[in-house]
């Protein structure tokens, strides 16, 4: 009788052990979850505070056609130009990381160095203007999100997501407009213009 309850003992601790696993297993976050950025919403003229610097997106514009200071691009999608202001807080800082994120968030077009993030590093307190350019399939840009950061990591960082206000009626009208959208340089300094 002695070494059936031990056998007991031994599979109630398993069956314990087992449960207990589980239930740790499911109250700690994953992952993913745990490595998130902290994102701090905004919306288009609004400017939106960073741990690292303050972010304004100014003006959106959507075309298939988009000219550079350097050269022009051509999509069957749209561009979208974002003008887009950074005050940095501390220390030297400038746009690590960007990129578009569709209304559901299941998808998202990062900026690329030709478009996207040549922007200066100006030191803390003098603001930096830049064009952030994002080619994007026309069906995905309603209730599209801009996403920024100065970290190229953001894991633990501030990011920031800022509501671009595009409607389907821009979508419409960029699609069937034929002059292009022309892109400006970087602006250091420039107040409030």
């Amino acid at each position: 009788m002695n070494r059936r309850w031990g056998r007991l003992a031994r599979a109630g601790f398993v069956v314990l052990a087992l449960v207990a696993g589980k239930e740790l297993a499911t109250a700690l976050p994953d992952q993913d979850v745990s490595l998130r950025p902290f994102e701090v919403a905004g919306e288009l003229g609004t400017p939106v505070e960073l741990r690292t610097g303050t972010v304004e997106v100014r003006e959106v514009q959507l075309n298939q056609t988009v000219i550079t200071p350097t050269a022009g691009y051509r999509t069957p999608g749209l561009w979208v130009a974002v003008s887009t202001r950074l005050t940095p807080a501390q220390e030297k800082e400038t746009f690590a990381y960007a990129a578009v994120r569709s209304e559901d968030g299941r998808r998202v077009w990062e900026g690329r160095t030709r478009s996207s993030l040549s922007c200066p590093t100006p030191p803390p307190g003098v603001p930096v203007t830049c064009d952030l350019l994002f080619e994007v399939p026309p069906e995905a840009l309603v209730g599209a999100d801009l996403l920024v950061s100065t970290e190229a990591d953001q894991r633990h960082d501030s990011l920031a997501v800022i509501d671009l206000a595009i409607t389907a009626e821009q979508v419409e009208r960029a699609q069937a407009q034929d002059e292009p959208v022309e892109t400006r340089e970087a602006l250091v300094g420039g107040g409030d213009d």
